[in-house]
């Protein structure tokens, strides 16, 4: 998706907002998910700029944490922080964004 949620959520959030993805068949598709750390380190990368570059940005709104499906341990999972660039451990209740990707 290159959108994430509309508001900020907690971890527990971010994989109901996946789950309804996914029983909503959204896009036509069920197999929705929150990202593993290294497919959020994609977005940590700056996107090239410059004449003749056309890819469109990762995210098309603002968003400053987005929530990883791994893991920290029990009490916390990891969020990549796109405006300062690294991934961090959060606990499951702070407010970060939740985007949903699909394996090929």
């Amino acid at each position: 998706m290159r959108e994430a949620a509309p508001y900020p959520t907690s971890w527990e959030g971010a994989a109901a907002y996946v789950a309804a993805l996914c029983a909503g068949q959204f896009a036509g598709h069920g197999d929705w998910r929150l990202p593993t750390v290294p497919e959020l380190m994609t977005l940590l990368t700056p996107e090239p700029v410059g004449e003749g570059y056309c890819q469109p940005a990762a995210l098309t709104q603002p968003v400053r944490r987005v929530w990883s499906a791994d893991r920290a341990n029990y009490a916390a999972a990891y969020v990549a922080d796109v405006e300062l660039g690294y991934v961090a451990k959060a606990d499951f209740t702070c407010p970060a964004s939740a985007r949903a990707v699909r394996s090929l």
